[in-house]
């Protein structure tokens, strides 16, 4: 797969860390993705990135987080 910052190849698999902070609470993960040989540029693989999003509402749930933001009804254009 070609790196879409550089054009070079990617080779190298491997864990990717990731964040996201809904509502202030910060959820980390290292999921699976590439990294390019030649730039270092990182992509997470789209499966990995569905699954760390399910975690992430899990969390959310999990911490009583009730919000506009954390609901995603921001995204459907209601007030947060």
């Amino acid at each position: 797969m070609k790196c879409v910052k550089c054009g070079g190849k990617r080779s190298k698999k491997g864990k990717v860390a990731h964040s996201v902070t809904v509502s202030g609470v910060k959820i980390n993960g290292e999921l699976a993705g590439e990294v390019c040989s030649a730039c270092g540029a990182q992509q997470i693989d789209l499966a990995e990135l569905e699954r760390f999003e399910l975690r992430v509402a899990a969390a959310l749930a999990v911490h009583g987080v009730c919000t506009g933001e954390a609901c995603g009804t921001a995204s459907l254009g209601h007030p947060g």
